[in-house]
């Protein structure tokens, strides 16, 4: 990065040797004290600035750069830049010149700007997207589409499932981050949908159930039931899968002792790496714990230590737990 700067005639070289031993002192990437002190010099619409680049123009596919781009007619572009604020950009060192009039963000600039900007606020890689989902696009297919990314990334749950019919697949990304938000009734929600239009979706089914359980409609063990079911029939080997399962029926006083065990063995014996048997007991000794049933678990746990032995890490998690 400081070598970029230099070529690129941002940053002197008596200025470089000021951040050089400001990096010694601090013990810190010289890169990264460079980049810290050039984004407090930028303006706090010129950081937005560099976030919208950074998060709406997509990166180049081997390197993670956000490849050149040019100024053609337009004093500003689609995402509200101007020609002024990304000269500003570049002369801050957060662009870079390709030939005579491209600008590039190298791939060290883009992951900064992303991960001050988390930093600072985890909502904010969302704005953009969720700004440019609000604008009214061309009548193509093409344009609609891209609609429907932008709010999946912006976090729009009733603009992506109004734009949604194109592709299922593309309303996981945003049910799994409502889901790891905590949004568990809007996650529901999604993943409705999507089994809706694909009763096939193990995934979806899992994960409808998953947030069932903790949403406002967790009374309803009926539709968790039969969700966690669903999945496992669509994909009767996956750990996860039934680990919830067993653990969601144990949870609601079911004695699973002998599937547990039986299951246990098959994963044990069948999948080479141990991955396999820690998602599958841990499932269920979550389920149990979060139920309150501390006794199931510990009797379950006592049942199986022989073959839980087997595997000093997990068998360590569980018996600390009990």
């Amino acid at each position: 990065m400081a070598q970029a700067l230099l070529d690129a005639e941002v940053i002197s070289a008596r200025r470089l040797t000021t951040f050089a031993d400001a990096a010694a002192e601090s013990d810190q990437d010289l890169d990264d004290v460079i980049l810290s002190m050039a984004w407090d010099t930028l303006s706090l619409a010129d950081r937005q600035h560099a976030l919208q680049l950074a998060t709406v123009r997509p990166p180049m596919h081997l390197n993670g750069a956000i490849g050149p781009f040019a100024w053609r007619h337009a004093s500003q572009d689609r995402e509200g830049l101007t020609r002024e604020a990304v000269e500003r950009l570049h002369a801050a060192g957060f662009l870079l010149s390709v030939g005579t009039t491209a600008r590039s963000m190298p791939r060290l600039v883009r992951t900064f700007v992303l991960e001050r900007a988390a930093l600072l606020d985890p909502d904010a890689l969302a704005l953009p997207h969720r700004s440019l989902s609000q604008v009214v696009p061309e009548p193509t297919l093409e344009a609609r589409i891209e609609r429907r990314v932008h709010a999946i990334r912006g976090g729009d749950l009733h603009l992506a499932l109004e734009l949604g019919e194109f592709y299922v697949n593309d309303l996981r990304e945003l049910a799994t981050s409502l889901s790891r938000a905590g949004h568990h009734d809007q996650a529901v929600g999604i993943y409705a949908h999507i089994v809706e239009r694909d009763a096939q979706d193990a995934y979806a089914w899992a994960y409808l159930a998953f947030n069932l359980e903790r949403s406002s409609r967790a009374a309803a063990s009926g539709e968790v039931l039969t969700a966690y079911t669903r999945a496992s029939d669509l994909d009767p080997n996956n750990p996860l899968f039934l680990g919830r399962l067993l653990g969601f029926r144990a949870s609601r006083g079911e004695d699973i002792k002998a599937e547990f065990g039986q299951r246990l063995v098959f994963f044990s014996r069948n999948f080479k790496r141990s991955d396999a048997v820690s998602y599958f007991v841990e499932a269920v000794v979550v389920a149990l714990e979060r139920s309150g049933r501390t006794a199931a678990r510990d009797e379950l746990v006592r049942a199986w230590e022989s073959e839980l032995r087997r595997y000093p890490r997990l068998h360590r998690r569980v018996i600390h737990s009990s």
